[in-house]
């Protein structure tokens, strides 16, 4: 599943479900917003969203254009952030799968903002 949360909005697409026999992980296509109430986070209005353009996405931060390699190649990343106009990639596995605790700073290229 993919995420990524701007001020009030978050956005999830794409994600897997289990089959139990044999037990495997499917691919499952989906895009879904929400607007997180202020007053209350742990309540969220979700609207399904049409598909996001070109092949589904399995465990790829979340964003509606395609973003340049990060400097800090990572996979299956918690989330992406925006903070201060900038956007970051958070957490996510390294090149060696092992868990990352950083933050990653996403360049976009020029035009995309």
């Amino acid at each position: 599943m993919c995420r990524g949360i701007s001020g009030d909005a978050i956005v999830y697409i794409d994600g897997a479900r289990i089959d139990r026999e044999p037990r495997r992980f499917v691919f499952e296509r989906f895009s879904w917003s929400g607007r997180i109430d202020p007053a209350d986070p742990t309540r969220v209005d979700w609207r399904r969203l049409p598909h996001h353009p070109g092949p589904g996405l399995y465990g790829a931060a979340a964003a509606w254009l395609e973003l340049p390699a990060l400097s800090d190649p990572s996979m299956d990343q918690c989330g992406l952030l925006e903070a201060n106009g900038r956007l970051f990639a958070i957490g996510g596995l390294n090149r060696q799968r092992r868990v990352r605790f950083g933050v990653s700073p996403v360049e976009l290229p020029r035009g995309t903002r």
